[in-house]
């Protein structure tokens, strides 16, 4: 009995997390209605998605990007096969990072806390109620993405440490080289 009342507490708490995954990713679609806010360093991701669209590769002006990490523009790209406008694929997206980084924070402070889910709506809270980061995910830019890879990459090392499973290990090497290839800075 008390192992079936711990198995649904589990998944209220999964869903817990989902909820509030939906909730922010409709957060950031409410906040962008004409898309993502554009800036000089957007202009060149969104340049590059619509260079990789037409076929010339990771340029802008026939020009090769050697500032730029690509896999914030790829992704762009990727989207923009569905969505022609690259600045509502840029929303999509970062409205989707946003929601992924929400249940990336509230998994990470569970599993830290024990499996408190008070704690995990504490720290879900303080990352939805952040206006720096609710400004970081409306632009068309590459740092969501690189939170989303990293928080990744730390929680599957963590796993790792507890459970040393070498997936878990190439898991999180994965996920921090894809972190490098999204900003270079990181």
């Amino acid at each position: 009995m008390q192992h079936q009342r711990s198995h649904v507490k589990k998944h209220k708490g999964y869903l817990f997390v989902g909820l509030v995954g939906i909730m922010a990713f409709a957060l950031i679609i409410w906040i962008t209605p004409y898309g993502a806010g554009v800036s000089p360093d957007s202009t060149i991701y969104i340049g590059a998605a619509k260079s990789l669209l037409a076929g010339k590769g990771f340029s802008i002006n026939g020009e090769p990007i050697i500032f730029y990490p690509p896999l914030y523009a790829l992704l762009l790209a990727a989207i923009g096969l569905l969505e022609n406008n690259l600045v509502q694929a840029a929303r999509i997206l970062n409205a989707a990072l946003f929601g992924i980084n929400v249940c990336l924070i509230a998994l990470a402070v569970y599993l830290i806390t024990e499996r408190d889910w008070m704690a995990s709506g504490c720290a879900t809270g303080l990352f939805l109620s952040s206006a720096p980061l609710l400004e970081l995910h409306s632009y068309a830019w590459s740092e969501p993405l690189f939170i989303t890879l990293t928080l990744a990459s730390i929680i599957l090392l963590s796993r790792y440490v507890t459970q040393p499973k070498l997936h878990y290990l190439v898991l999180s090497s994965l996920s921090l080289g894809l972190a490098l290839t999204t900003r270079y800075i990181g």
